[in-house]
């Protein structure tokens, strides 16, 4: 336990914001206080807070509702990738971000709402396909990584990597 403990304290540079220091992945952070903060997780958490805040307030609307807003969330974050100039302002991005994270908590909201046989349908059918978002932001950013002379092939050759990921790698 210490040394996970340890580990974590030592990767919290990387924890905060898990894009590389890296000029390409520039537009995906911002700066407080001289620490680099992910401006999609700071987007996306207080999103996700607000839809607990709200559905806890005033109640759960009907299960069609919540995953409607669930789904619409989610496909309003990929037409993010799908449209390329919509990625360069950070206003856009922090903006879809946090209605992914509204959504996000939205959709397991109406999850577990449903009845049980549905509940359990539900459940597996949304974790996969939150999965299948993952992996596609995920497949963007190590686009972005190929297409570095410093990383190439290999991101792990990136040095903005390596540093961050040195007490992984000892």
């Amino acid at each position: 336990m210490r040394k996970t403990l340890s580990t974590l304290w030592e990767l919290r540079g990387f924890l905060l914001s898990h894009h590389p220091a890296c000029e390409r992945f520039s537009r995906h952070v911002f700066v407080v206080r001289g620490r680099r903060v992910c401006l999609g997780c700071a987007s996306a958490y207080p999103g996700a807070l607000s839809a607990f805040l709200v559905f806890s307030c005033i109640g759960s609307p009907s299960i069609a509702v919540l995953i409607f807003i669930a789904l619409t969330a989610v496909y309003i974050n990929i037409l993010q990738y799908a449209i390329p100039c919509l990625d360069r302002y950070r206003a856009v991005t922090a903006a879809v971000r946090f209605s992914f994270g509204f959504g996000v908590v939205s959709g397991f909201n109406g999850v577990f709402l449903a009845p049980w046989p549905l509940m359990a349908v539900l459940f597996a059918e949304y974790v996969s396909f939150l999965a299948v978002v993952y992996v596609l932001k995920m497949w963007m950013d190590i686009h972005i990584c190929r297409k570095c002379p410093s990383g190439g092939e290999n991101p792990l050759g990136c040095p903005y990597i390596r540093e961050a990921l040195k007490p992984l790698l000892k």
